[in-house]
């Protein structure tokens, strides 16, 4: 075991190896902060990363190395931005935080070395006209100072992405990347499993919508404000471990195993109607790509032995805390019996959430009638949206369109939307390039990568992620992809 974890520390290197430590320490602390004050307010804690937090990861970034208090200038960075909270849309998640802390640090060791932190690919034109599309929209706000502060955040989003994939100069590179990205998602699905055991957290419901519950419980956010993108993000990151492990390539198999039990477990207590419908999605498409022998199909006969061991596990944490919080009506739900209820949901076209759904569509398609070129100005979609559809139709009035594009559209009018399809399109033929110029390990790297954006994009089509710092990241490891397959080929073939 000791032999094992110095291998992981000489693969990380000195520097990787103490901010993982760092994060850890950080994840530990902020996670059982919540646990622990969850009593005290009227639902579990958002991490919000108010001034206590800062306070928090300075003290602790300082006590491992001087320069990596720069986490906590990243941390003051991002509350620039949103005054009273991390805000970037249902509210900006610890690991993406951690993520990009990572990142930073990065890049300023770079800087110390006076090198270029960042560059520009073939992404960065249509991000470009992304970003003057949103300076475009302010031609139609109401409001220029919530939608000058959201253009700041699209600009240091697109920043960090440029900064991303200037930094990865080798495949390992690559790999500490995945890893730094995956790893706090994997703890935040962990959590995710206290917290539902947490006895405070059962009678959360009662000051929550109905919407937010299932089984007469909250649903876990586990640190995201909101299940469902707790089950985007576990979408986004479960290719990457799953692919390595059916293509057989990775040597601790353990690790990716375990990993994608508690990520599923997560996804099960998310109770997430769209996570789950993108991870079948996500699971068709690794199984179409890489089962190509009778040894991937058994290591994906293994997974979805995993999966079901998850919903096992998840079904009894929720019996658990029914028959805990509820001793005297509590009814124990047969295995599946959450999917069930969540999946008639999706039927009733007539049920509130999916009312509130179509009238968001609807909403959004006359904003941009109304507004069809520079749309109705940045995060405004949810002011206006009164003026198109009576808030009294639905219970829970909505406060985004449930879907990217609708929400480009109607904020940002045909521009915006033009330059979002044009990023979306031009990653997925790069993808689709650099598979075909892989090499059959590597292809591999390039499904999971394809896996997830793809994931990503299907959870979009009912929720609205643009300001998600996992999308970009995901936009940089097709870059990244592009530089490591593609660049080289053309390289070997203007030589020959």
């Amino acid at each position: 075991m000791l032999k094992k974890f110095s291998e992981f520390r000489d693969f990380l290197g000195e520097n990787y190896f103490k901010l993982f430590i760092t994060i850890c320490i950080l994840l530990v602390v902020l996670f059982a902060t919540d646990y622990l004050l969850t009593p005290y307010f009227k639902y579990s804690l958002p991490f919000n990363l108010n001034p206590f937090w800062l306070v928090l990861a300075f003290l602790f970034s300082l006590a491992i190395t001087s320069y990596w208090g720069l986490l906590a200038g990243l941390y003051l960075v991002m509350a620039v931005f949103s005054f009273d909270k991390i805000a970037f849309v249902g509210g900006l998640r610890l690991p993406e935080v951690f993520f990009a802390g990572f990142l930073i640090v990065w890049a300023f060791q770079s800087f110390r070395q006076k090198k270029l932190i960042c560059s520009f690919n073939k992404l960065s034109l249509p991000i470009l006209i992304f970003i003057l599309a949103n300076f475009a929209s302010l031609l139609g706000t109401d409001d220029l100072a919530i939608s000058v502060k959201r253009i700041g955040i699209i600009i240091y989003l697109a920043f960090l992405f440029h900064v991303f994939p200037h930094l990865v100069k080798s495949k390992k590179d690559f790999v500490i990347s995945l890893f730094f990205f995956s790893f706090p998602v994997v703890f935040s699905a962990i959590y995710s499993i206290f917290q539902i055991l947490n006895p405070t957290y059962w009678h959360v419901i009662k000051y929550i919508g109905s919407n937010w519950a299932i089984a007469d419980l909250a649903r876990i956010t586990a640190g995201y404000r909101d299940p469902n993108f707790l089950a985007m993000n576990i979408i986004v990151v479960l290719p990457i471990l799953l692919a390595p492990y059916i293509a057989g390539i990775v040597k601790n198999k353990v690790v990716p195993i375990f990993s994608i039990f508690f990520l599923t477990t997560a996804l099960y207590l998310a109770a997430s109607r769209v996570g789950w419908l993108t991870g079948a999605s996500v699971g068709f498409i690794i199984a179409i790509v890489l089962v190509r022998s009778l040894k991937s199909s058994f290591r994906l006969i293994q997974v979805a032995v995993v999966v079901v061991l998850a919903i096992f596990l998840a079904n009894s944490l929720i019996n658990f805390a029914q028959e805990n919080a509820f001793p005297k009506s509590a009814k124990s739900n047969k295995v599946g019996e959450v999917l069930e209820k969540r999946a008639e949901s999706v039927a009733k076209l007539d049920s509130e959430s999916i009312g509130d759904r179509l009238n968001a569509y609807k909403a959004a398609i006359f904003m941009a009638r109304d507004h069809p070129l520079f749309g109705v100005g940045v995060d405004r979609f949810s002011y206006n949206y009164n003026k198109y559809i009576e808030r009294s139709k639905t219970k829970y009035p909505s406060v985004s369109a449930h879907n990217i594009y609708l929400e480009t559209l109607a904020e940002k009018g045909i521009f915006g939307l033009f330059a979002l399809l044009w990023i979306v399109f031009l990653s997925i033929f790069i993808l689709i390039k650099s598979y075909l110029k892989a090499s059959a390990n590597d292809k591999v790297f390039v499904a999971s990568i394809l896996a997830s954006l793809s994931g990503f994009l299907i959870s979009t089509l009912f929720l609205t992620g643009l300001y998600e710092l996992f999308f970009w990241f995901t936009l940089g490891f097709v870059i990244i992809l592009n530089q490591i397959y593609l660049v080289k080929y053309e390289n070997e073939l203007s030589k020959k």
